[in-house]
């Protein structure tokens, strides 16, 4: 349980001093200072009423963690963040940009479930089941908190997915298909420099 020891010893002291400063009631702390500066209909005490932000406290205003997911573009929006959306995320690449992504992103998890199903390394189905639980659990806490705070689709509430999949790469990889991850890797590197250098700078400059 090493990675548990360290996970205390990183976030407890920060969590201690952090309550220590509110005197032990940090979230009414929040709540009071929220109320004093923020917007009208950004205030806590508004959350629930006709005169707040149409996509704050969804859960809290009636609507289903169903709808945020289906018909609010929550998938769509976190995985072109993910990529690349600039600006108040209004600026954004053709759609196409983000179809050759996907399809590049798809590869790369194919190939990184291969070793799993060959089995070529111990123990590498165990480690895939639990990278995507964990996956699971980061998308999750994402979607969580647009339905419950604030609709905020943003893809790098998704980026600790990454390490996830690097970690499992290193214990698992499979020596004739580094070539291919690392031909996709580099692509979707390609990818990602495209889109900044074509879409974002001339509209932020």
């Amino acid at each position: 349980m090493a990675w548990l020891r360290i996970a205390v010893v990183v976030a407890l002291p920060w969590i201690t001093y952090h309550a220590w400063v509110n005197d032990w009631e940090t979230e009414k702390r929040v709540i009071e200072y929220s109320e004093t500066v923020a917007a009208p209909d950004m205030k806590p005490s508004t959350l629930a009423g006709p005169s707040s932000s149409p996509y704050r406290a969804l859960r809290t205003k009636g609507i289903s963690l169903w709808h945020v997911a289906v018909t609010l573009p929550w998938v769509e929006l976190s995985f072109r963040s993910f990529c690349g959306l600039y600006g108040w995320m209004s600026i954004q690449a053709d759609p196409l940009v983000y179809y050759v992504f996907g399809a590049l992103y798809a590869a790369l998890l194919a190939i990184l479930v291969v070793p799993a199903l060959q089995g070529a390394a111990p123990g590498a189905r165990s480690l895939l089941v639990g990278v995507l639980v964990c996956a699971a659990l980061v998308g999750g806490q994402s979607i969580y908190r647009s339905w419950v705070f604030d609709f905020q689709p943003q893809g790098r509430y998704l980026f600790p997915i990454l390490p996830m999949l690097f970690f499992y790469w290193w214990h698992c990889e499979s020596p004739s298909l580094r070539v291919p991850a690392l031909v996709v890797g580099v692509l979707l590197g390609a990818l990602g420099l495209f889109s900044f250098a074509v879409v974002a700078l001339p509209s932020l400059v």
